[in-house]
């Protein structure tokens, strides 16, 4: 898990001027369409207003997570952890 959580937080430190607002670790606005998180480890991740549309986030750890105004539509969400994920305003 630690690996898949360490992959994606490369991805994001290299692209975050293309995704959006990064900000003491925290991706705000970022632009994740169609990316394929599957199982990653995204505990506590702060992503308002991220867009996941049509990301694979199956089976990923999203507890604690910051999804507040997120884009979920189309999101594959099956067997993902989201105990304690702050969902407030999220288009799912």
């Amino acid at each position: 898990m630690r690996r898949q959580f360490l992959a994606f937080a490369t991805v994001l430190l290299l692209a975050a001027p293309a995704w959006g607002d990064w900000d003491d670790g925290d991706c705000i606005r970022c632009d994740l369409t169609g990316a394929d998180l599957s199982g990653a480890y995204l505990e506590g991740a702060n992503l308002i207003y991220a867009n996941l549309s049509g990301a694979d986030l199956s089976g990923a750890n999203l507890k604690n997570t910051v999804l507040v105004d997120a884009e979920l539509t189309g999101a594959d969400l099956s067997d993902a952890d989201l105990s304690g994920a702050d969902l407030e305003g999220a288009n799912l």
